[in-house]
């Protein structure tokens, strides 16, 4: 499995453009005035080895968290098949500044939630 943020604290951008039409991109707005709405995106991908949770800003800062699952608590290394003690999620974080040309794909990719109403309990 190839890390979508490096040892070094930095996006691998080859992996994060592999993953990016994988990702579950959510619209979210932010209703700032009658006429002013800006919109945070969010991102979630999770499968056996891994989860990433994605955060856009209104302000253009991509927040990434990377968690690895099934580590040893000790050094977040991979244990060993016959290990039998507690494993735990072993992570990354990083923010990076994305362009405009980024925002605007990720407004045509991303999908707004269905809102639902709630349900009222008459007693």
């Amino acid at each position: 499995m190839i890390r979508l943020i490096s040892d070094n604290n930095k996006l691998n951008m080859d992996v994060f453009k592999d993953l990016f039409f994988t990702i579950k991109w959510t619209k979210l707005p932010r209703v700032l005035g009658p006429n002013h709405t800006d919109y945070f995106y969010t991102g979630v991908l999770e499968d056996n080895e891994r989860r990433i949770a994605i955060t856009v800003r209104p302000t253009q800062i991509m927040a990434i968290s990377e968690n690895l699952k099934g580590r040893h608590p000790q050094d977040g290394s991979i244990p060993l098949e016959t290990y039998k003690g507690h494993l735990v999620e072993w992570g990354s974080y990083v923010e990076v500044k994305v362009p405009d040309s980024f925002m605007k794909d990720l407004d045509e990719w991303s999908q707004v939630p269905v809102v639902k109403a709630a349900q009222t309990l008459e007693w």
